[in-house]
């Protein structure tokens, strides 16, 4: 398991000199299936104090949950995630994929 909790601070798009400091957070988990596949999940956003914060600096928060795969020297990550605010996408396919290089 892992986990993070902070503050951001994200300039205010529509007011020169003016910032927000959202509370940030995400937390994951990763659980060995075989030598080579991981389920992965995850939680993350940011939560605006403001009643009314302005575009673009709204409280977002998306889940994820998917699985490593490590195939032919490369990590194949696929998953779906879905939005948790109404800022955020309702659902969606992610896909990522690692290479790493040894001296």
């Amino acid at each position: 398991m892992y986990g993070n909790i902070g503050f951001g601070i994200i300039d205010d798009p529509t007011v020169a000199d003016a910032q927000n400091d959202p509370l940030t957070y995400g937390f994951a988990t990763m659980i060995w299936i075989t030598p080579k596949v991981n389920w992965v999940s995850e939680i993350n956003g940011l939560k605006n104090p403001r009643e009314s914060p302005t575009l673009g600096t709204e409280s977002r928060s998306q889940v994820r949950s998917g699985f490593q795969i490590e195939a032919s020297g490369i990590r194949w990550d696929v998953g779906l995630l879905a939005g948790l605010t109404k800022f955020d996408p309702d659902y969606g396919i992610v896909f990522g994929m690692t290479k790493r290089f040894r001296k």
